[in-house]
Protein backbone atom coordinates (compact mmCIF):
# COMPACT_ATOMS: atom_id res chain seq x y z
CA UNK A 1 0.00 0.00 0.00
CA UNK A 2 1.45 3.32 -0.98
CA UNK A 3 1.83 5.87 -3.73
CA UNK A 4 -0.65 8.38 -5.07
CA UNK A 5 -3.79 6.58 -3.89
CA UNK A 6 -2.74 6.77 -0.24
CA UNK A 7 -1.52 10.36 -0.64
CA UNK A 8 -4.92 11.42 -1.99
CA UNK A 9 -6.73 9.56 0.79
CA UNK A 10 -4.56 11.29 3.38
CA UNK A 11 -5.29 14.77 2.01
CA UNK A 12 -2.23 15.59 -0.09
CA UNK A 13 -4.42 17.53 -2.54
CA UNK A 14 -6.40 19.34 0.15
CA UNK A 15 -3.97 21.14 2.45
CA UNK A 16 -3.11 23.32 0.70
CA UNK A 17 -5.77 22.91 -1.98
CA UNK A 18 -4.27 21.80 -5.30
CA UNK A 19 -5.70 23.34 -8.50
CA UNK A 20 -3.67 21.30 -11.02
CA UNK A 21 -0.98 18.67 -11.04
CA UNK A 22 1.86 17.95 -13.48
CA UNK A 23 4.07 14.89 -13.71
CA UNK A 24 6.74 13.45 -15.95
CA UNK A 25 8.38 10.08 -16.56
CA UNK A 26 11.50 9.31 -18.55
CA UNK A 27 11.37 7.16 -21.68
CA UNK A 28 13.79 5.97 -24.40
CA UNK A 29 13.74 8.60 -27.11
CA UNK A 30 15.32 11.82 -28.35
CA UNK A 31 17.24 13.49 -25.53
CA UNK A 32 15.21 16.30 -24.01
CA UNK A 33 12.05 15.68 -26.05
CA UNK A 34 8.71 16.03 -24.26
CA UNK A 35 5.86 13.88 -25.54
CA UNK A 36 2.27 13.21 -24.47
CA UNK A 37 -1.29 12.94 -25.73
CA UNK A 38 -4.40 14.77 -24.48
CA UNK A 39 -7.06 12.54 -22.98
CA UNK A 40 -6.30 8.88 -22.18
CA UNK A 41 -2.55 8.34 -22.47
CA UNK A 42 -1.57 5.39 -20.26
CA UNK A 43 -3.61 2.31 -19.48
CA UNK A 44 -5.49 1.30 -16.40
CA UNK A 45 -3.69 -1.62 -14.78
CA UNK A 46 -4.97 -4.49 -12.67
CA UNK A 47 -2.68 -6.95 -10.91
CA UNK A 48 -3.91 -10.48 -10.39
CA UNK A 49 -2.77 -13.59 -8.55
CA UNK A 50 -3.97 -17.13 -9.20
CA UNK A 51 -3.40 -19.94 -6.70
CA UNK A 52 -3.87 -23.46 -8.09
CA UNK A 53 -4.12 -26.62 -6.03
CA UNK A 54 -3.96 -30.05 -7.60
CA UNK A 55 -2.61 -33.44 -6.63
CA UNK A 56 1.10 -34.18 -6.40
CA UNK A 57 2.47 -37.17 -8.26
CA UNK A 58 5.70 -38.55 -9.66
CA UNK A 59 6.75 -37.13 -13.01
CA UNK A 60 6.81 -40.69 -14.37
CA UNK A 61 3.11 -41.14 -13.57
CA UNK A 62 1.23 -37.94 -14.39
CA UNK A 63 -2.04 -39.86 -14.62
CA UNK A 64 -1.84 -40.51 -10.88
CA UNK A 65 -2.18 -36.82 -10.04
CA UNK A 66 -2.99 -33.51 -11.72
CA UNK A 67 -0.55 -32.20 -14.31
CA UNK A 68 -0.10 -28.65 -13.08
CA UNK A 69 2.25 -27.65 -15.91
CA UNK A 70 -0.36 -28.56 -18.52
CA UNK A 71 -3.07 -26.80 -16.52
CA UNK A 72 -0.98 -23.65 -16.38
CA UNK A 73 -0.17 -23.84 -20.08
CA UNK A 74 -3.88 -24.00 -20.86
CA UNK A 75 -4.51 -20.90 -18.73
CA UNK A 76 -1.75 -18.97 -20.52
CA UNK A 77 -3.18 -20.01 -23.88
CA UNK A 78 -6.69 -19.04 -22.81
CA UNK A 79 -5.51 -15.62 -21.66
CA UNK A 80 -3.73 -15.01 -24.97
CA UNK A 81 -6.92 -15.94 -26.82
CA UNK A 82 -9.00 -13.51 -24.75
CA UNK A 83 -6.97 -10.48 -25.81
CA UNK A 84 -6.33 -11.70 -29.34
CA UNK A 85 -9.65 -13.29 -30.30
CA UNK A 86 -12.47 -12.48 -27.88
CA UNK A 87 -12.39 -8.70 -27.38
CA UNK A 88 -12.12 -5.92 -29.94
CA UNK A 89 -8.60 -4.58 -29.39
CA UNK A 90 -9.09 -2.34 -32.43
CA UNK A 91 -11.63 -0.39 -30.38
CA UNK A 92 -9.35 0.00 -27.37
CA UNK A 93 -5.90 -1.46 -26.55
CA UNK A 94 -6.17 -4.42 -24.19
CA UNK A 95 -3.31 -6.56 -22.86
CA UNK A 96 -3.59 -9.55 -20.52
CA UNK A 97 -0.17 -10.82 -19.44
CA UNK A 98 1.12 -13.68 -17.31
CA UNK A 99 4.25 -12.40 -15.59
CA UNK A 100 5.23 -15.13 -13.11
CA UNK A 101 4.66 -18.85 -12.67
CA UNK A 102 5.96 -20.49 -9.50
CA UNK A 103 5.62 -24.09 -8.46
CA UNK A 104 7.45 -27.31 -7.84
CA UNK A 105 10.52 -28.35 -5.89
CA UNK A 106 12.10 -31.05 -8.03
CA UNK A 107 12.39 -31.85 -11.71
CA UNK A 108 10.75 -35.28 -11.45
CA UNK A 109 7.78 -34.37 -9.24
CA UNK A 110 4.54 -32.78 -10.41
CA UNK A 111 3.67 -30.32 -7.61
CA UNK A 112 0.45 -29.98 -5.69
CA UNK A 113 0.50 -26.17 -5.62
CA UNK A 114 1.29 -23.60 -8.27
CA UNK A 115 0.92 -19.82 -8.39
CA UNK A 116 0.61 -17.40 -11.29
CA UNK A 117 0.57 -13.61 -11.40
CA UNK A 118 0.31 -10.93 -14.04
CA UNK A 119 -1.42 -7.77 -15.19
CA UNK A 120 -4.35 -6.58 -17.23
CA UNK A 121 -4.01 -3.29 -19.13
CA UNK A 122 -7.11 -1.55 -20.51
CA UNK A 123 -8.44 1.86 -21.54
CA UNK A 124 -12.17 1.15 -21.71
CA UNK A 125 -14.03 0.47 -18.40
CA UNK A 126 -16.57 -1.87 -20.01
CA UNK A 127 -13.85 -3.87 -21.77
CA UNK A 128 -11.98 -4.09 -18.47
CA UNK A 129 -15.01 -5.65 -16.75
CA UNK A 130 -15.53 -7.98 -19.70
CA UNK A 131 -11.92 -9.22 -19.72
CA UNK A 132 -11.90 -9.71 -15.94
CA UNK A 133 -15.05 -11.84 -16.20
CA UNK A 134 -13.64 -13.84 -19.12
CA UNK A 135 -10.34 -14.46 -17.32
CA UNK A 136 -12.05 -15.64 -14.15
CA UNK A 137 -14.38 -17.91 -16.13
CA UNK A 138 -11.46 -19.39 -18.10
CA UNK A 139 -9.45 -20.19 -14.96
CA UNK A 140 -12.42 -21.74 -13.17
CA UNK A 141 -13.36 -23.82 -16.22
CA UNK A 142 -9.84 -25.08 -16.89
CA UNK A 143 -9.18 -25.91 -13.23
CA UNK A 144 -12.46 -27.84 -13.04
CA UNK A 145 -11.60 -29.77 -16.19
CA UNK A 146 -8.33 -30.90 -14.64
CA UNK A 147 -9.90 -31.63 -11.27
CA UNK A 148 -7.95 -28.84 -9.56
CA UNK A 149 -9.03 -25.88 -7.44
CA UNK A 150 -8.34 -22.26 -8.34
CA UNK A 151 -8.38 -19.03 -6.33
CA UNK A 152 -8.34 -15.82 -8.39
CA UNK A 153 -7.54 -12.50 -6.67
CA UNK A 154 -7.29 -9.00 -8.14
CA UNK A 155 -5.18 -6.28 -6.57
CA UNK A 156 -5.84 -2.54 -6.21
CA UNK A 157 -6.14 -1.09 -9.75
CA UNK A 158 -4.52 1.99 -11.22
CA UNK A 159 -7.02 4.04 -13.28
CA UNK A 160 -6.32 5.32 -16.80
CA UNK A 161 -3.83 8.18 -16.89
CA UNK A 162 -6.15 10.71 -18.52
CA UNK A 163 -4.63 14.07 -19.41
CA UNK A 164 -7.05 16.95 -18.97
CA UNK A 165 -7.56 18.28 -22.49
CA UNK A 166 -7.91 21.96 -21.60
CA UNK A 167 -4.86 21.86 -19.34
CA UNK A 168 -2.85 20.02 -22.02
CA UNK A 169 -3.70 22.68 -24.60
CA UNK A 170 -2.89 25.46 -22.15
CA UNK A 171 0.52 24.00 -21.29
CA UNK A 172 1.61 23.04 -24.81
CA UNK A 173 3.41 26.38 -25.44
CA UNK A 174 5.05 26.11 -22.03
CA UNK A 175 6.42 22.64 -22.74
CA UNK A 176 7.56 23.75 -26.18
CA UNK A 177 9.53 26.52 -24.51
CA UNK A 178 11.01 24.12 -21.98
CA UNK A 179 12.10 21.63 -24.66
CA UNK A 180 13.09 24.26 -27.22
CA UNK A 181 10.39 23.08 -29.59
CA UNK A 182 11.18 19.39 -29.30
CA UNK A 183 7.66 18.23 -28.42
CA UNK A 184 4.97 15.89 -29.71
CA UNK A 185 1.41 15.74 -28.42
CA UNK A 186 0.01 12.93 -30.58
CA UNK A 187 1.86 9.84 -29.38
CA UNK A 188 0.27 6.38 -29.45
CA UNK A 189 -1.51 4.95 -26.43
CA UNK A 190 0.91 3.58 -23.85
CA UNK A 191 -0.11 0.29 -22.23
CA UNK A 192 2.12 1.00 -19.26
CA UNK A 193 0.36 2.47 -16.24
CA UNK A 194 0.83 5.22 -13.66
CA UNK A 195 -0.66 5.83 -10.22
CA UNK A 196 -0.43 9.54 -11.11
CA UNK A 197 -3.92 8.80 -12.45
CA UNK A 198 -5.28 8.96 -8.88
CA UNK A 199 -4.42 12.67 -8.77
CA UNK A 200 -6.22 13.19 -12.08
CA UNK A 201 -9.41 11.76 -10.62
CA UNK A 202 -9.48 14.68 -8.16
CA UNK A 203 -7.94 17.65 -9.99
CA UNK A 204 -7.00 18.54 -13.58
CA UNK A 205 -3.70 16.84 -14.34
CA UNK A 206 -1.18 16.43 -17.13
CA UNK A 207 1.44 13.70 -17.43
CA UNK A 208 4.16 13.66 -20.09
CA UNK A 209 7.32 11.77 -20.96
CA UNK A 210 10.89 13.03 -21.15
CA UNK A 211 13.27 11.50 -23.67
CA UNK A 212 16.59 10.36 -22.16
CA UNK A 213 18.27 8.86 -25.23
CA UNK A 214 18.28 5.27 -26.43
CA UNK A 215 20.12 3.24 -23.80
CA UNK A 216 20.71 -0.49 -24.32
CA UNK A 217 18.17 -1.23 -21.59
CA UNK A 218 14.72 0.33 -21.44
CA UNK A 219 12.88 1.41 -18.29
CA UNK A 220 12.76 -1.20 -15.50
CA UNK A 221 15.92 -2.83 -16.83
CA UNK A 222 19.22 -3.53 -15.06
CA UNK A 223 20.91 -1.92 -18.07
CA UNK A 224 18.97 1.34 -17.76
CA UNK A 225 21.02 4.49 -18.29
CA UNK A 226 20.11 8.12 -18.86
CA UNK A 227 21.67 10.94 -20.86
CA UNK A 228 21.93 13.55 -18.13
CA UNK A 229 21.48 16.38 -20.63
CA UNK A 230 17.76 15.54 -20.47
CA UNK A 231 17.57 16.33 -16.77
CA UNK A 232 17.81 20.10 -17.36
CA UNK A 233 14.81 19.93 -19.69
CA UNK A 234 12.80 17.94 -17.16
CA UNK A 235 13.47 20.38 -14.33
CA UNK A 236 12.72 23.35 -16.60
CA UNK A 237 9.46 21.77 -17.78
CA UNK A 238 8.19 21.11 -14.26
CA UNK A 239 9.15 24.57 -13.07
CA UNK A 240 7.65 26.38 -16.05
CA UNK A 241 4.36 24.48 -16.03
CA UNK A 242 3.87 25.43 -12.38
CA UNK A 243 4.83 29.08 -12.92
CA UNK A 244 2.82 29.58 -16.10
CA UNK A 245 -0.24 27.91 -14.62
CA UNK A 246 -0.09 30.04 -11.47
CA UNK A 247 0.52 33.24 -13.43
CA UNK A 248 -2.50 32.52 -15.63
CA UNK A 249 -4.87 32.25 -12.64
Amino acid sequence: VGGAKVMVEEGALDAPKVDAVFGLHVFPGPVGALVWRPGPMMAASDRYEIKLKGKQTHGAQPWSGIDMASLTADIVTAFNQIAARQVNVAKSPTVLTVGTIHGGLRYNIIPEDLEMAGTLRTFDPDMRKDVIARAEKAVASIAERYGAKAEFKWGVPNPVTDNNRELSAQMKPTLARAAQGQIRDDIDYITGAEDFSYYQLKVPGMFYHLGIGNPPGVNHSPFFTVDEAAMEVGVRAQALTALDFLNAK
